[in-house]
């Protein structure tokens, strides 16, 4: 008897052995390459096309994007003197480009830096010639990272950038020798290359070709009616010949399979039979490859599982991972966003100015503090206006004492103050001396 399999991707036929009585037809074992996610046209296709990535990116530059600026003046030595309300590096960062405001610009930038591990801002000039011009600019533009060309020049500095070269927009921008230039790149650390970031998508993409695959083996399976494959038998003494082979195969694809098709009966000739394959355990573990990959996504941008979990989540659990995906990512990419301002935009509005991030009027940092509030409000070794200091409030006159600790009245103590006073003591009096009696 021979068996011919039809799973889908048939391969070729396994040669006969001198002791084997049948053939068989193997599915073909191409070699794994995963994809090469720090190319940039593959790196937006990451994002795009895997659901677990689409929202561990949006998680994060969603609450980037929350972030107020706050500009303070400074002296000499850096120390901030006062906070400066109304400067028209604010009214810049609060309106970078026309028809863009200060949260869709910084969703952009932060969207960008996680997909491609790069993001480019261009300091926007009447002439754009792509000289390095250190005077304030007309306007911030976040340019699209894949269309970003960079000569590399020496001591890990680049020379140059290179924009929208092949849609009759080329940009040449000129790199001074000490790195100044009208780009701003913000990057994530790369230890192989001092001129481009590391994608997450670069150390995930096993995970997420696995995470791709899986999805896809699942939609092919429904769209063949949920149905498994099977093989079709032929009785011995029957040579099925390679066009043979590929008419069967052509007519069980064309009129067995798909959703429309599936239950159909088969009608065979020739004593051939067929034999439907069940699904096993092979199969559920598809799941379970899919629910590791999705952990292993999550790990390598720094989401907490709970967050990315599509089974329901405890409310106590999800404000931890709020805490963690706050305190583990958006505070740092925040901070190296704001240090990158500081470095190379804020010092063409003038010296001693210093712009900093406030994520203070967010839920989450709200709740955080709440909780911070609670428990040092128990600490009687502190004063008063430390605790305000912790908590980010002004001080207040005449709270700079640590408080006196306050006895706790025990059951004894309660008990010696009700049998003074029947003997007549006011309660006062009697708490005063159970006090002393029992002061520890």
């Amino acid at each position: 008897m021979k068996i011919l399999n039809f799973i889908p991707f048939l391969g070729k036929k396994k040669e006969k052995n001198a002791n084997m009585s049948v053939s068989y037809y193997l599915m073909n074992q191409d070699s794994i390459i995963s994809t090469k996610y720090d190319d940039p046209k593959y790196a937006i296709e990451g994002y795009i096309k895997n659901i677990i990535v689409y929202r561990a990116i949006t998680l994060i530059s969603d609450q980037i994007k929350r972030m107020k600026y706050r500009l303070y003046s400074t002296n000499s030595k850096g120390e901030i003197i006062s906070e400066i309300f109304n400067h028209p590096l604010l009214t810049l960062l609060q309106a970078p480009y026309p028809n863009m405001n200060k949260t869709a610009f910084i969703n952009r930038i932060m969207t960008q830096k996680l997909i491609y591990g790069n993001y480019y801002i261009e300091k926007v000039y009447k002439d754009r010639t792509g000289l390095y011009n250190n005077t304030i600019p007309l306007a911030l533009r976040a340019l699209r990272p894949d269309w970003i060309t960079i000569t590399e020049g020496n001591n890990g500095l680049n020379a140059a950038y290179g924009y929208n070269p092949d849609r009759g927009e080329h940009i040449r921008f000129q790199v001074t020798v000490i790195g100044k230039s009208n780009i701003l790149h913000g990057m994530l650390i790369n230890p192989d290359d001092d001129h481009h970031g590391l994608s997450p998508l670069v150390p995930a993409s096993y995970s997420i070709d696995t995470h791709n695959a899986a999805g896809k083996w699942s939609y092919n399976f429904l769209k063949n009616g949920a149905r498994p494959s099977g093989v079709l038998e032929v009785p011995a003494g029957i040579e099925l010949h390679d066009t043979t082979f590929e008419r069967l195969k052509k007519e069980i694809q064309d009129k067995f399979t798909g959703p429309a098709k599936a239950g159909k009966p088969l009608v065979l000739e020739g004593g051939m039979t067929w034999r439907q394959i069940s699904t096993n355990s092979k199969d559920a573990e598809f799941i379970e490859m899919k629910k590791q990959a999705t952990h292993e996504i999550a790990l390598a941008f720094g989401i907490p599982i709970e967050m990315l979990n599509t089974e329901q989540t405890k409310y106590d659990n999800l404000n931890a991972a709020y805490d963690q995906l706050y305190h583990d990512q958006v505070l740092p990419l925040a901070e190296e966003f704001i240090d990158d301002l500081n470095l190379e935009l804020v010092p063409l509005y003038g010296s001693n100015l210093l712009l900093e991030g406030d994520f203070s009027h967010t839920k989450v940092m709200q709740t955080a503090k709440l909780r911070l509030m609670e428990k040092i409000n128990s600490i009687n070794y502190i004063t008063n206006n430390e605790k305000r200091n912790m908590t980010s409030f002004e001080p207040l006159d005449g709270e700079d004492e640590i408080p006196k600790k306050q006895q706790q009245i025990t059951p004894e103590m309660n008990e010696y103050i009700a049998n003074e006073m029947k003997d007549g003591q006011s309660y006062q009096e009697a708490k005063k001396i159970a006090q002393i009696i029992y002061d520890n």
